[in-house]
């Protein structure tokens, strides 16, 4: 996609660098007029783990990932790849690193940036009722986790 010549662990997500096709499309499809805008990636933007950050290589990549879905009105962005579970907010939008389905789980480091993060198996209940999402975490004993009602930006 695009001249990007990253290689190795950044091609997942080299192709969101700006200019590219794939960021291109993002910043086209972010364009609806739907009220609530939720991106879902695997890979995180902003993460509890930088050993595991693809994006730590790039910070510029990131920035502008997140210029990007701050300009279109992204209220949540749901992240995977690292086996834990994070929240973080950053200038309006709330980062949640969602990565406890099953397989081992590891330590969350860089935890003083997230409001939340700890090494739980879990999954995540959304509920929208007009302009409030309410987030529920839920461990594999059935325990709530972290709850968060987050509002329409």
């Amino acid at each position: 996609m695009g001249g990007n010549a990253e290689t190795g662990l950044n091609t997942t997500v080299a192709g969101l660098s700006t200019g590219t096709r794939q960021f291109d499309w993002l910043a086209a499809d972010l364009n609806s007029s739907k009220p609530w805008k939720i991106v879902i990636m695997h890979n995180p933007v902003y993460t509890a783990s930088p050993p595991r950050d693809r994006f730590k290589a790039n910070p510029q990549l990131a920035r502008n990932l997140h210029d990007l879905f701050k300009q279109k009105g992204v209220s949540v962005v749901i992240q995977g790849h690292n086996h834990y579970y994070a929240r973080r907010l950053m200038e309006g939008i709330t980062y949640l690193t969602l990565g406890g389905g099953g397989a081992p789980m590891y330590d969350p480091i860089a935890v003083g940036l997230h409001e939340k993060a700890v090494k739980v198996l879990h999954f995540a209940r959304f509920d929208i009722s007009g302009k409030t999402l309410t987030l529920q975490v839920i461990d594999d004993s059935g325990n709530t986790v972290d709850t968060r009602a987050i509002t329409l930006r």
